[in-house]
């Protein structure tokens, strides 16, 4: 009798032991994923935030959709367009699209000013569908002028409805696509 009511003790403590591992174990597992999602957004955050210290938004003339690449009427950081893309934003881009965690984008975004209707009216294409074609422009020609693969990217249409802070919604100033990382 003692000999089956050492075993039953003996197992009881087993159990008991082998529960607090797995209690243990458990809350060590989420502590892990907590920590490396931490740390995965950490890294987002100075990615995206070194990102955005290195690129500005490109510039498109009035109602067009055509990269104005070597209009000296539209410059980027000092460059024209075609140079500030190839020599600035393509290796940003790449840089940043290297070290972004898992299922993170860039977004490129066209902006048109106020100026026209923001849908299709009257035979005018619309403010959403030029800001469209624009965020397309600068997306193909970053495809053609690197490695990057379209699956980094999303775009988007703001039309007229994100202006630049301080500048007259109908300014040309808001002709323009800009990046950022989702």
């Amino acid at each position: 009798m003692r000999k089956i009511f050492g075993m039953i003790v003996s197992m009881v403590l087993s159990v008991l032991v082998f529960a607090q591992v797995n209690i243990n174990t458990d809350a060590l597992k989420q502590q892990v994923q907590t920590a490396a999602g931490s740390a995965e957004e950490q890294a987002y955050k100075k990615v995206r935030e070194e990102f955005k210290k290195r690129i500005a938004d490109i510039p498109f003339a009035y109602n067009s959709a055509e990269l104005p690449l070597k209009d000296p009427k539209y410059q980027v950081m000092g460059y024209d367009v075609d140079s500030f893309m190839k020599q600035v934003l393509i290796p940003a881009l790449s840089q940043a699209i290297n070290a972004l965690p898992t299922g993170r984008k860039v977004v490129i975004e066209g902006h048109a000013n106020a100026v026209g209707p923001e849908e299709p009216q009257d035979g005018k294409r619309g403010n959403k569908a030029l800001s469209q074609a624009r965020a397309e422009a600068v997306l193909e020609y970053i495809l053609r002028n690197s490695k990057l693969e379209r699956s980094k990217f999303v775009i988007r249409a703001a039309g007229s409805s994100k202006p630049l802070s301080g500048v007259d919604p109908t300014s040309v100033k808001n002709c323009r696509v800009s990046l950022d990382i989702e």
